[in-house]
Protein backbone atom coordinates (compact mmCIF):
# COMPACT_ATOMS: atom_id res chain seq x y z
CA UNK A 1 0.00 0.00 0.00
CA UNK A 2 2.81 2.44 0.88
CA UNK A 3 4.51 1.73 -2.44
CA UNK A 4 1.28 2.50 -4.32
CA UNK A 5 0.41 5.66 -2.40
CA UNK A 6 3.81 7.28 -1.99
CA UNK A 7 5.71 6.09 -5.08
CA UNK A 8 3.65 4.62 -7.92
CA UNK A 9 0.73 7.06 -7.77
CA UNK A 10 2.91 10.22 -7.86
CA UNK A 11 4.90 8.78 -10.77
CA UNK A 12 1.67 7.98 -12.64
CA UNK A 13 0.32 11.50 -12.06
CA UNK A 14 3.53 13.09 -13.33
CA UNK A 15 3.32 10.87 -16.41
CA UNK A 16 -0.31 11.82 -17.06
CA UNK A 17 0.24 15.55 -16.63
CA UNK A 18 3.45 15.40 -18.65
CA UNK A 19 1.49 13.79 -21.48
CA UNK A 20 -1.25 16.41 -21.29
CA UNK A 21 1.31 19.21 -21.26
CA UNK A 22 3.07 17.78 -24.32
CA UNK A 23 -0.25 17.37 -26.13
CA UNK A 24 -1.34 20.96 -25.49
CA UNK A 25 2.09 22.23 -26.47
CA UNK A 26 1.83 20.36 -29.77
CA UNK A 27 -1.63 21.80 -30.37
CA UNK A 28 -0.15 25.28 -30.09
CA UNK A 29 1.79 24.56 -33.29
CA UNK A 30 -0.50 22.08 -35.03
CA UNK A 31 -4.18 22.69 -34.21
CA UNK A 32 -6.29 19.55 -34.41
CA UNK A 33 -9.87 19.38 -33.12
CA UNK A 34 -9.77 15.59 -32.57
CA UNK A 35 -6.59 15.76 -30.51
CA UNK A 36 -7.99 18.73 -28.60
CA UNK A 37 -11.15 16.75 -27.75
CA UNK A 38 -9.01 13.75 -26.75
CA UNK A 39 -6.97 15.98 -24.43
CA UNK A 40 -10.17 17.06 -22.66
CA UNK A 41 -11.10 13.41 -22.08
CA UNK A 42 -7.54 12.73 -20.93
CA UNK A 43 -7.82 15.58 -18.45
CA UNK A 44 -10.96 14.06 -16.93
CA UNK A 45 -9.23 10.68 -16.69
CA UNK A 46 -6.31 12.38 -14.93
CA UNK A 47 -8.75 13.97 -12.47
CA UNK A 48 -10.31 10.56 -11.72
CA UNK A 49 -6.91 8.99 -11.07
CA UNK A 50 -5.91 12.01 -8.99
CA UNK A 51 -9.09 11.71 -6.90
CA UNK A 52 -8.43 8.02 -6.30
CA UNK A 53 -4.90 8.81 -5.16
CA UNK A 54 -6.13 11.47 -2.72
CA UNK A 55 -8.68 9.01 -1.29
CA UNK A 56 -6.04 6.28 -0.83
CA UNK A 57 -3.67 8.75 0.82
CA UNK A 58 -6.42 9.95 3.18
CA UNK A 59 -7.36 6.37 4.11
CA UNK A 60 -3.71 5.42 4.60
CA UNK A 61 -3.06 8.14 7.18
CA UNK A 62 -6.66 8.71 8.36
CA UNK A 63 -6.31 12.38 7.55
CA UNK A 64 -6.88 14.52 4.49
CA UNK A 65 -3.66 15.01 2.48
CA UNK A 66 -2.67 18.22 4.28
CA UNK A 67 -0.33 16.69 6.87
CA UNK A 68 2.93 17.95 5.35
CA UNK A 69 4.17 20.56 2.93
CA UNK A 70 4.52 17.91 0.23
CA UNK A 71 0.95 16.69 0.75
CA UNK A 72 -0.32 20.25 0.76
CA UNK A 73 1.36 20.85 -2.60
CA UNK A 74 -0.21 17.80 -4.27
CA UNK A 75 -3.61 18.52 -2.66
CA UNK A 76 -3.54 22.06 -4.04
CA UNK A 77 -2.61 20.59 -7.43
CA UNK A 78 -5.66 18.32 -7.21
CA UNK A 79 -7.94 21.21 -6.31
CA UNK A 80 -6.56 23.38 -9.12
CA UNK A 81 -7.13 20.59 -11.63
CA UNK A 82 -10.61 19.86 -10.24
CA UNK A 83 -11.49 23.55 -10.59
CA UNK A 84 -10.13 23.60 -14.12
CA UNK A 85 -12.18 20.52 -15.04
CA UNK A 86 -15.31 22.06 -13.52
CA UNK A 87 -14.91 25.24 -15.55
CA UNK A 88 -13.92 23.24 -18.65
CA UNK A 89 -17.30 21.49 -18.60
CA UNK A 90 -18.97 24.89 -18.92
CA UNK A 91 -16.64 26.75 -21.28
CA UNK A 92 -13.85 25.24 -23.41
CA UNK A 93 -10.46 26.65 -22.39
CA UNK A 94 -8.41 25.42 -25.36
CA UNK A 95 -4.71 26.38 -25.08
CA UNK A 96 -5.36 28.24 -21.84
CA UNK A 97 -5.32 24.79 -20.19
CA UNK A 98 -1.52 24.93 -20.49
CA UNK A 99 -1.43 27.10 -17.35
CA UNK A 100 -3.33 24.82 -14.90
CA UNK A 101 -1.60 21.74 -16.36
CA UNK A 102 1.82 23.31 -15.85
CA UNK A 103 1.01 24.52 -12.33
CA UNK A 104 -0.45 21.16 -11.30
CA UNK A 105 2.57 19.29 -12.68
CA UNK A 106 4.96 21.67 -10.90
CA UNK A 107 3.11 21.25 -7.59
CA UNK A 108 3.10 17.45 -7.87
CA UNK A 109 6.82 17.49 -8.67
CA UNK A 110 7.43 19.79 -5.68
CA UNK A 111 5.50 17.43 -3.42
CA UNK A 112 7.51 14.46 -4.64
CA UNK A 113 10.82 16.28 -4.18
CA UNK A 114 9.97 17.52 -0.68
CA UNK A 115 8.42 14.21 0.35
CA UNK A 116 4.78 13.19 0.61
CA UNK A 117 5.05 10.75 3.48
CA UNK A 118 5.07 12.28 6.97
CA UNK A 119 5.98 10.89 10.36
CA UNK A 120 3.91 13.28 12.47
CA UNK A 121 0.87 15.45 11.76
CA UNK A 122 1.03 19.02 13.17
CA UNK A 123 -1.45 19.57 15.98
CA UNK A 124 -2.97 22.61 14.25
CA UNK A 125 -4.37 20.58 11.35
CA UNK A 126 -5.61 17.48 13.14
CA UNK A 127 -9.27 16.58 13.39
CA UNK A 128 -12.41 16.92 11.32
CA UNK A 129 -12.95 20.65 11.83
CA UNK A 130 -9.44 21.61 10.75
CA UNK A 131 -9.64 19.31 7.70
CA UNK A 132 -13.01 20.77 6.68
CA UNK A 133 -11.85 24.35 7.14
CA UNK A 134 -8.50 23.93 5.37
CA UNK A 135 -9.87 21.90 2.46
CA UNK A 136 -12.58 24.46 1.65
CA UNK A 137 -10.10 27.32 2.08
CA UNK A 138 -7.68 25.70 -0.35
CA UNK A 139 -10.47 24.91 -2.81
CA UNK A 140 -11.54 28.57 -2.71
CA UNK A 141 -7.93 29.67 -3.16
CA UNK A 142 -7.57 27.34 -6.16
CA UNK A 143 -10.61 28.90 -7.83
CA UNK A 144 -9.43 32.45 -7.08
CA UNK A 145 -6.04 31.62 -8.57
CA UNK A 146 -7.91 30.30 -11.59
CA UNK A 147 -9.78 33.60 -11.85
CA UNK A 148 -6.39 35.32 -11.83
CA UNK A 149 -5.17 33.13 -14.70
CA UNK A 150 -8.29 33.91 -16.73
CA UNK A 151 -7.75 37.57 -15.87
CA UNK A 152 -4.25 37.37 -17.35
CA UNK A 153 -5.71 35.71 -20.45
CA UNK A 154 -8.31 38.45 -20.80
CA UNK A 155 -5.66 41.17 -20.49
CA UNK A 156 -3.53 39.44 -23.13
CA UNK A 157 -6.51 39.31 -25.48
CA UNK A 158 -7.31 42.98 -24.80
CA UNK A 159 -3.71 43.91 -25.57
CA UNK A 160 -3.60 41.87 -28.78
CA UNK A 161 -6.95 43.19 -29.96
CA UNK A 162 -5.82 46.77 -29.38
CA UNK A 163 -2.58 46.19 -31.28
CA UNK A 164 -4.14 43.85 -33.83
CA UNK A 165 -1.41 41.24 -33.29
CA UNK A 166 -3.34 38.06 -34.08
CA UNK A 167 -0.61 35.44 -33.69
CA UNK A 168 -0.93 31.66 -33.32
CA UNK A 169 -1.26 31.81 -29.53
CA UNK A 170 -4.08 34.32 -29.88
CA UNK A 171 -6.01 32.02 -32.22
CA UNK A 172 -5.69 29.15 -29.72
CA UNK A 173 -7.26 31.08 -26.84
CA UNK A 174 -11.00 31.25 -26.09
CA UNK A 175 -12.86 34.35 -27.33
CA UNK A 176 -12.70 37.39 -25.08
CA UNK A 177 -16.30 36.99 -23.90
CA UNK A 178 -15.67 33.35 -22.99
CA UNK A 179 -12.51 34.39 -21.15
CA UNK A 180 -14.49 36.84 -19.06
CA UNK A 181 -17.13 34.18 -18.39
CA UNK A 182 -14.38 31.81 -17.27
CA UNK A 183 -13.07 34.44 -14.88
CA UNK A 184 -16.51 35.17 -13.45
CA UNK A 185 -17.33 31.49 -13.00
CA UNK A 186 -14.06 30.86 -11.14
CA UNK A 187 -14.47 33.99 -9.00
CA UNK A 188 -18.03 33.15 -7.94
CA UNK A 189 -17.07 29.55 -7.13
CA UNK A 190 -14.10 30.81 -5.11
CA UNK A 191 -16.34 33.21 -3.16
CA UNK A 192 -18.78 30.39 -2.29
CA UNK A 193 -15.97 28.08 -1.11
CA UNK A 194 -14.25 30.79 0.96
CA UNK A 195 -17.63 31.69 2.51
CA UNK A 196 -18.21 28.05 3.52
CA UNK A 197 -14.70 27.85 4.96
CA UNK A 198 -15.15 31.07 6.96
CA UNK A 199 -18.52 29.91 8.29
CA UNK A 200 -16.95 26.61 9.38
CA UNK A 201 -14.13 28.49 11.10
CA UNK A 202 -16.57 30.69 13.01
CA UNK A 203 -18.65 27.70 14.10
CA UNK A 204 -15.51 25.87 15.19
CA UNK A 205 -14.34 28.91 17.17
CA UNK A 206 -17.62 29.10 19.12
CA UNK A 207 -17.94 25.33 19.52
CA UNK A 208 -14.41 24.74 20.83
CA UNK A 209 -12.47 27.08 23.07
CA UNK A 210 -9.12 25.49 22.10
CA UNK A 211 -9.13 26.26 18.39
CA UNK A 212 -5.91 28.32 18.03
CA UNK A 213 -5.40 27.30 14.40
CA UNK A 214 -8.57 29.14 13.43
CA UNK A 215 -8.41 32.08 15.81
CA UNK A 216 -4.80 32.86 14.86
CA UNK A 217 -5.72 33.69 11.25
CA UNK A 218 -9.41 34.55 11.52
CA UNK A 219 -8.84 38.25 10.90
CA UNK A 220 -6.80 37.77 7.69
CA UNK A 221 -9.37 35.28 6.46
CA UNK A 222 -12.25 37.65 7.21
CA UNK A 223 -10.35 40.38 5.36
CA UNK A 224 -9.89 38.04 2.41
CA UNK A 225 -13.60 37.22 2.40
CA UNK A 226 -14.50 40.92 2.39
CA UNK A 227 -12.15 41.59 -0.55
CA UNK A 228 -13.42 38.61 -2.56
CA UNK A 229 -17.03 39.57 -1.79
CA UNK A 230 -16.43 43.15 -2.92
CA UNK A 231 -14.86 41.96 -6.19
CA UNK A 232 -17.64 39.42 -6.79
CA UNK A 233 -20.29 42.11 -6.17
CA UNK A 234 -18.48 44.55 -8.47
CA UNK A 235 -18.36 41.82 -11.11
CA UNK A 236 -22.03 41.02 -10.63
CA UNK A 237 -23.13 44.66 -10.89
CA UNK A 238 -20.67 45.45 -13.70
CA UNK A 239 -19.50 48.59 -11.91
CA UNK A 240 -16.14 48.53 -13.73
CA UNK A 241 -15.02 47.75 -17.26
CA UNK A 242 -14.11 44.15 -18.00
CA UNK A 243 -10.38 44.82 -18.46
CA UNK A 244 -10.26 46.56 -15.07
CA UNK A 245 -12.05 43.64 -13.43
CA UNK A 246 -9.56 41.29 -15.08
CA UNK A 247 -6.67 43.32 -13.64
CA UNK A 248 -8.26 43.23 -10.17
CA UNK A 249 -8.64 39.44 -10.46
CA UNK A 250 -4.92 39.15 -11.16
CA UNK A 251 -4.06 41.36 -8.18
CA UNK A 252 -6.37 39.33 -5.93
CA UNK A 253 -4.73 36.09 -7.07
CA UNK A 254 -1.28 37.47 -6.16
CA UNK A 255 -2.52 38.55 -2.71
CA UNK A 256 -4.14 35.16 -2.09
CA UNK A 257 -0.95 33.38 -3.15
CA UNK A 258 1.03 35.46 -0.64
CA UNK A 259 -1.48 34.71 2.15
CA UNK A 260 -1.28 31.00 1.31
CA UNK A 261 2.51 31.06 1.57
CA UNK A 262 2.32 32.82 4.95
CA UNK A 263 -0.22 30.30 6.26
CA UNK A 264 1.89 27.33 5.15
CA UNK A 265 4.97 28.77 6.86
CA UNK A 266 2.95 29.44 10.02
CA UNK A 267 1.62 25.88 10.19
CA UNK A 268 4.62 23.79 9.23
CA UNK A 269 7.61 25.92 10.22
CA UNK A 270 5.95 26.56 13.56
CA UNK A 271 5.44 22.83 14.00
CA UNK A 272 9.11 22.08 13.15
CA UNK A 273 10.36 24.72 15.60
Amino acid sequence: MNLMVYSLAPALMLLLFGGLLATLYQLAYRPDEKIESASVVGGRVALGVFFLWMCLLSIQQRQLPIASFGQLAVFLAFLIWAGHTYVQTRIPQRLLALFPIGVAAALILTGVMVGIETAAIPEKIRGFHAAWHISFSMAGIAMILGAGVYGVGALILHHQLDRRTFNRFFSGLPPLEDMNRLRRTALYAGWILVSISLAAALLWMFAETDAPAVISHLHPMLTLWVIVSALALTERKRWLAQHRLAALSVILAVVVLALLAISVVEIFVGAWL
